[in-house]
């Protein structure tokens, strides 16, 4: 009997450990929930034709839902993003305190898995994102401005992995987007009164190529969680458009389009679990 009580002993103590690790690795699997944050970002977008350039800084807030189905997850989530911006470039001149805001949609599905004493989760999904720049105005050297609109359609790619940090998480995300269709409408004729033109059409131009990277870590305490983040997309020229401006009674025929153009964001978020 001792001998008996001695095994079952050894095989408890044995076992602990391994029910710890396994109660561990389920604490860290996506949990059904919601996620709301705001955020403080730097934002820079350039096109290298023309070294034209939009910065500044932009104020967002985002909200997540995500709903766990066994190992399965599937997730919603939107972000809106506002901010003051300038805009420089070498043969237009530059403008300040323009209106800039852009929000983006996502639905998303994914899996968990146990990994490295963490749990690592890849999806999937579609996204939108929606961009809209006020850039009207009289620059510097005279040049006027106008607005254009920009939205993406795109596919992520990526992944979640989640490690234990003494009382905390740890979560890390990296995602590729893969850019279907990009979308510009140039409010050319907001130009009309200026410079003598008296007529520039709206043109817009359809982007088919591209592609953009998120990267973010984020450290989870109970219900909040403070998360730094990078984002950039990179974009080709966009095809031509031919549009006709008439200007001091004269009429000229030109190709628009959108140049090739990146855009960096990095910022931080604080956000409520619940």
């Amino acid at each position: 009997m001792r001998k008996i009580l001695l095994v079952l002993a050894s095989m408890m103590a044995l076992s602990t450990p391994v029910l710890a690790d396994e109660a561990s690795q389920q604490a860290l699997k996506t949990r059904s929930g919601n996620e709301m944050g705001v955020s403080v970002s730097n934002y820079n977008y350039w096109e290298s034709n023309d070294s034209v350039n939009v910065s500044g800084g932009l104020y967002g807030f985002e909200y997540e839902r995500t709903q766990a189905l066994h190992d399965f997850f599937v997730m919603g989530d939107v972000q809106y993003k506002k901010g003051s911006l300038s805009y420089t470039s070498q043969s237009s001149g530059s403008l300040s305190n323009l209106s800039n805001y852009y929000y983006e949609l996502r639905g998303l599905i994914g899996k968990d898995f146990s990994w490295n004493s963490g749990s690592l989760s890849p999806y999937s999904g579609l996204g939108y994102r929606y961009l809209y720049d006020d850039n009207r105005g009289i620059s510097t050297t005279g040049a006027a401005g106008y607005q254009r609109e920009i939205s993406y359609l795109y596919i992520p790619f990526g992944a979640i992995y989640r490690s234990s940090f003494t009382n905390a998480i740890l979560e890390t995300r990296v995602e590729y987007d893969y850019l279907i269709k990009g979308r510009v409408n140039t409010h050319l004729s907001d130009s009309v009164g200026f410079n003598s033109i008296t007529a520039n059409p709206d043109v817009t131009n359809n982007q088919t190529s591209g592609w953009g990277i998120r990267l973010s870590t984020s450290y989870q305490e109970k219900n909040w969680a403070l998360t730094p983040y990078f984002n950039y997309w990179f974009v080709q020229n966009s095809d031509i458009t031919n549009s006709t401006k008439i200007q001091g009674g004269l009429s000229s025929t030109a190709g628009v389009f959108e140049p090739l153009n990146r855009t960096v964001e990095y910022g931080l978020k604080g956000s409520y679990k619940f």
